[in-house]
C-alpha cells in the first residue's frame, strides 16, 4: 500500500486503566486460540506524510499513579515506511505537558517541543536519534541514543543533558514565573541537568531512568524590582532502576535562598511513592509574603504578611493516617505561625485577612491552636485540628478534620466567585470537615439570624447543614438541608421550620415569600411555618424560581390581613364590610411547589360567624386560580350584594317568584388573574343550588318546630338544642312523659297503664292532629291556595259543632280536622 498522506484533525485520545487494572481499550473479545490466524508477513506500507493537528492524549494509569497529558499537540513526520531503512523527520510541539509519577508532579503544563532526524533501520525496527533536542519552555535537552521496538515492548538506551546551562531556563520550567512576565526575569548562577533513560518500557514496567539538578551562587529577581532572592542553592535528583515506578526516589537535600536579608531552606526526600510513601521533610524560616510574590507572582493574588515555620516530618504515609508515633515510625514537630496575612485573589471576593494563626505538626494531625480571621463585614475565631494531611497534600487523600468556629457577624451574600466560567461559590474536593458554629449574628440580604448554632459539614463538593438553630423575625427557625456543587452545578436543598416569625418582617427579608405566598405583603402579625424545599442557585446564590420544588405548611394564631387586592374585591361584590379587613384568629394551611406555581391545599377559618373556606393555585408570575367558598349570614351582606344574590334566586326551580334569601348565604365564587389585577366570579349554579338547600332547611326547621310546639304545647325550641340533638331527645321524653305519666311520681304509687294510655293518647293525638290553638277553625285566605282548601272549607261548614264534641269525647279524630292540620304544617 502506497499512501501519500495522512492527516488527523483535533483527535481526543483518552487512555485509562483504573485501580482494578481494566483499561478502556481493550475492547476485542477473547479469540479462540485454534483460530487460524493470517499471514502477513508481505504486508507493506509506505507512507509518506503524516500529520497530526491540535491533538489531546491523556494517558492514567491508576494502579502506579503515574499520567501523562498532551494538551495541543502538533505533529508532523516525513519519510518511507518500507523497505529496509528509511530516514525520517519529525516535528512536534506541545501547548501543555504535564507530567506525574506515583502521584507527585515532575512537569506542569510546560510548553514542549521534539525536534529529531531519526535514522530507522524498519526490518529490525531500530530508530537511532543523533543530537536531538527537546525543549521544555525555555530549557533546552539534547537527546542522544536508540529506540528499539520490540513486540510487546519498547527497549530505550538514552542519554540527555541541558543545552544551555543557565539558572534563567530552569526557572521556566516553573509555571508561575514562566506565565508571569518572564522576559523581564534577570537571573544568575551555575546550572546543570543531565540523565538517562535505559531499558525497557512495557505493561507495568518502567525503564531505569535518573535526572540530576544543580544550581549554584544563584540570584534572580525582576526588572525594576528592589527585591530580590539571593545566594540561591539547589541540588534535585529523580531516580528509578528501572521495572516498578514504586521504586523511584526522590531527593532534595538542598533547597536555600535570602530574601531581602531572610534566610529560608527546605529539604525532601519522597521514597515508595506508589505503595506507601516515606516522607522526609524540614522547613526553616521566615517569609515575607510581599516580597516572596516580588520574585515568584502568584497569578490573580495579591499577599501580604508575614508566616515564619519551624518544622520537622518524617515516616510512612499509612503511619501518618492512622496517628502511629515513636521511634522508628514517625516523626513530626514544630509550627507554622502568621501574622497580618491578607490574600485579594481575582477568583473570589472579598479579601482574606489573618489577624493571626497557630498550626501546630504532630504525627497524627495539624493542631490549629487559634486562628482569627476577617472576611469583609464577617469575623471568625476557631481552633481545631485537621487529619490526614499528608495524604492530602501527597494527593492521595482527603484532608478531614473537627474545627470549632465562633463569629460576631457572619455576612453570607458577600461571598462572590470572580470567575466567569464558574458561577457561585464553587466547594473543594477532597475535604472532608466539620464545623461546629456558634454565631452571634448571620446576615443574607436583609435577613437577620441571632445566636445561630449548629453542624456544618463540607465533604465531597457538598455543604450539609444540621440541625442550624437561630432567632430571627421574633420567633425562631430550624434548618437542615445542604448546597452542592458536585459536577460543577450548583443545587440546594433545604428543610425550615419557623416558629412565630413576624409576617411584615419576614416579607421584607425573604424575597422568596413574595413569591411563594404575596399575600404577606398585606399581612400583619406572628406565623409558623415548615418548608421542604429544592433548588438551583444562580450566580447570586439565589434560587432559580423555575427550579423550585418541595412542599410545607403554615400555621397562624393571630393573623391581621389588609387591602389584599382579590379579597378586597370580592368584599365589594359582596358588600361585606367585614371582608376588607380579616382578623384570621386561627388557621392553618399546607401547599406544594413545583414548576413556577404554588398548590394550596384547601383550608378554612372563621371571622366572627363568616367561615371561609379556600384552595388554589398562585403561579410564581403572581397569577391566580383559585376557588373560594363563604359561609355569610345574611345579616353582614349589604344592598348590593342583596341584590347581587337575590338575582340568582330566579334561577331556581320554584313557582313561588318571591322567596327571600335565607337567613345564612353560601357563596362560592372563582378567582383568576393576577394579585395586582384580580378577576372575581361567582359560580352561579353551585350558588344557586346552595341557596335552595338553606331555604329547604329552614323550611324543615320550621316544620320541627311546630312539630315540637304540638307535642310539648307551650314549648319554643331552642335552636342550639335541636342542633346538638337535644330537640331529638325533648321529643322522645315528652313522649314518655305522655304515655308513662309524672316520672316523679313516688316509689310506691302504682299506675294502671291501660288506664293510663287510654287517658293520654287521646290527647296527644288530638294535639298533633288539630289545628295550633292560637289558628282559628276557618281557613285562612292564605291557606286556601292549597288544592284541597276549598272542599275543607265546604265540610267545616256541614259539621254540627255538637257531634264534633261527642266524636272527641269518645276518642275519635275528626278527620276533617286531620287534613287540615297536616295541609297547615306541610
Amino acid at each position: 500500500f502506497k499512501v501519500h498522506s495522512v492527516r488527523v484533525d483535533r483527535p481526543r485520545i483518552m487512555i485509562r486503566k483504573d485501580s482494578a487494572g481494566n483499561s478502556n481499550w481493550d475492547i476485542f473479545p477473547a479469540t479462540d486460540d485454534t483460530e487460524t490466524v493470517r499471514d502477513t508477513s508481505r504486508l507493506s506500507l509506505s507512507l509518506r506524510d503524516f500529520r497530526i493537528r491540535e491533538g489531546f492524549i491523556a494517558m492514567y494509569d491508576s494502579t502506579k499513579g503515574n499520567s501523562v497529558v498532551i494538551d495541543g499537540l502538533n505533529h508532523e513526520m516525513r519519510g518511507r515506511l518500507d523497505g529496509k531503512s528509511s530516514t525520517l523527520v519529525t516535528r512536534n510541539a506541545v501547548n501543555k505537558l504535564t507530567v506525574s509519577l506515583g502521584g507527585l508532579p515532575l512537569i506542569q503544563e510546560s510548553r514542549t517541543s521534539f525536534d529529531a532526524k531519526i535514522d530507522a533501520d524498519l526490518e529490525k525496527r531500530k530508530f537511532t536519534l543523533e543530537d536531538n533536542r527537546l525543549g521544555l519552555n525555555d530549557l533546552d535537552i539534547v537527546f542522544n541514543g536508540t529506540v528499539s521496538l520490540l513486540d510487546s515492548a519498547v527497549n530505550t538506551d538514552l542519554d540527555f543533558k541541558a543545552d544551555k546551562a543557565a539558572l534563567k531556563e530552569f526557572l521556566s520550567l516553573l509555571p508561575a514565573i514562566y506565565s508571569n512576565n518572564y522576559e523581564k526575569l534577570d537571573a544568575e548562577g551555575e546550572m546543570a541537568l543531565s540523565g538517562h533513560v535505559k531499558g525497557l518500557y512495557a505493561e507495568g514496567q518502567l525503564p531505569a531512568f535518573r535526572i540530576d539538578v544543580a544550581v549554584d551562587n544563584g540570584s534572580f529577581g525582576y526588572q525594576g524590582v528592589a527585591v530580590k532572592a539571593q545566594k540561591v542553592g539547589f541540588r534535585g535528583s529523580v531516580v528509578n532502576p528501572g521495572g516498578d515506578a514504586d521504586k523511584t526516589t526522590i531527593s532534595v537535600p538542598k533547597l536555600s535562598l535570602s530574601i531581602d536579608g531572610e534566610p529560608f531552606t527546605m529539604s525532601l526526600a519522597v521514597r515508595t511513592p506508589v505503595s506507601d510513601p516515606y516522607i522526609e521533610a524540614s522547613v526553616n524560616g521566615s517569609v515575607d509574603l510581599a516580597d516572596f510574590q516580588r520574585i515568584y507572582p502568584v497569578k490573580g493574588a495579591r499577599l501580604t504578611g508575614e508566616v515564619r515555620s519551624n518544622m520537622v516530618v518524617k515516616g510512612h504515609l499509612s503511619a501518618f493516617n492512622t496517628g502511629q508515633t515513636g521511634l522508628g515510625e514517625t516523626e513530626a514537630y514544630g509550627s507554622v505561625v502568621a501574622k497580618g496575612v491578607t490574600v485579594a485573589s481575582d477568583r473570589f471576593t472579598p479579601d482574606i485577612s489573618i489577624a493571626s494563626a497557630q498550626l501546630n505538626v504532630s504525627p497524627g494531625y495539624l493542631d490549629l491552636v487559634d486562628l482569627q480571621m476577617k472576611t469583609g463585614k464577617s469575623d471568625y475565631s476557631a481552633n481545631g485540628r485537621l487529619e490526614n494531611y499528608l495524604a492530602y497534600l501527597m494527593r492521595k487523600g482527603s484532608i478531614e478534620g473537627r474545627v470549632a468556629v465562633r463569629s460576631d457577624l457572619v455576612q453570607l451574600d458577600e461571598y462572590r466567585s470572580l470567575e466567569e466560567e464558574t458561577k457561585g461559590i464553587m466547594l473543594p474536593g477532597r475535604v472532608s470537615m466539620t464545623v461546629n458554629g456558634d454565631f452571634d449574628k448571620v446576615k443574607f440580604g436583609e435577613m437577620l439570624f441571632e445566636q445561630a448554632k449548629g453542624v456544618v459539614i463540607l465533604e465531597d463538593e457538598k455543604l450539609e447543614f444540621r440541625d442550624i438553630n437561630a432567632a430571627t423575625l421574633g420567633g425562631s427557625v430550624a434548618v437542615n438541608g445542604f448546597y452542592s456543587t458536585k459536577g460543577g452545578k450548583t443545587d440546594a436543598d433545604f428543610s425550615i421550620t419557623a416558629a412565630e416569625m413576624n409576617i411584615t418582617r419576614s416579607y421584607e427579608s425573604l424575597k422568596l415569600l413574595e413569591t411563594v405566598a404575596p399575600v404577606a405583603d398585606y399581612a400583619k402579625g406572628d406565623v409558623s411555618a415548615r418548608l421542604n424545599m429544592r433548588s438551583r442557585l444562580d450566580e447570586n446564590l439565589k434560587p432559580v424560581l423555575e427550579t423550585v420544588t418541595g412542599k410545607g405548611s403554615i400555621e397562624t394564631k393571630g393573623l391581621v390581613i389588609e387591602d389584599f387586592p382579590p379579597i378586597r374585591k370580592l368584599a365589594l361584590l359582596l358588600d361585606v364590610e367585614e371582608l376588607d379587613t380579616l382578623q384570621v384568629p386561627e388557621a392553618a394551611l399546607d401547599f406544594a411547589i413545583d414548576k413556577g406555581l404554588v398548590t394550596t391545599a384547601p383550608f378554612s377559618f372563621r371571622i366572627n360567624d363568616i367561615k371561609l373556606n379556600a384552595s388554589g393555585v398562585t403561579g410564581f408570575d403572581k397569577s391566580l386560580d383559585w376557588k373560594i367558598g363563604l359561609v355569610i349570614p345574611k345579616k353582614y351582606i349589604g344592598k348590593t350584594g342583596i341584590q347581587t344574590l337575590g338575582g340568582l334566586l330566579a334561577k331556581l326551580p320554584i313557582k313561588d317568584k318571591n322567596v327571600t334569601l335565607p337567613d345564612t348565604v353560601i357563596v362560592d365564587a372563582v378567582l383568576k388573574g393576577s394579585i395586582q389585577k384580580p378577576q372575581i366570579g361567582l359560580d352561579l349554579g353551585k350558588t344557586a343550588d346552595r341557596i335552595a338547600i338553606s331555604l329547604k332547611e329552614e323550611l324543615q326547621k320550621n316544620v320541627a318546630d311546630d312539630l315540637l310546639g304540638r307535642i310539648l304545647p307551650g314549648s319554643k325550641p331552642d335552636s342550639s338544642a335541636a342542633d346538638s340533638g337535644g330537640f331529638k331527645e325533648s321529643v322522645k321524653k315528652g313522649i314518655r312523659t305522655i304515655l308513662q305519666g309524672d316520672s316523679q311520681d313516688s316509689p310506691g304509687k302504682t299506675v294502671d297503664s291501660a288506664k293510663q294510655t287510654e287517658g293520654v293518647l287521646k290527647p296527644l293525638l288530638d294535639g298533633i292532629l288539630s289545628s295550633p290553638a292560637k289558628q282559628p277553625v276557618e281557613e285562612s285566605a292564605d291557606s286556601a291556595e292549597t288544592g284541597t282548601a276549598d272542599s275543607l272549607k265546604k265540610n267545616d261548614r256541614t259539621i254540627d259543632s255538637t257531634k264534633q264534641a261527642s266524636a272527641q269525647k269518645n276518642g275519635v279524630a275528626d278527620s276533617v280536622s286531620k287534613r287540615k292540620s297536616v295541609l297547615d304544617l306541610f
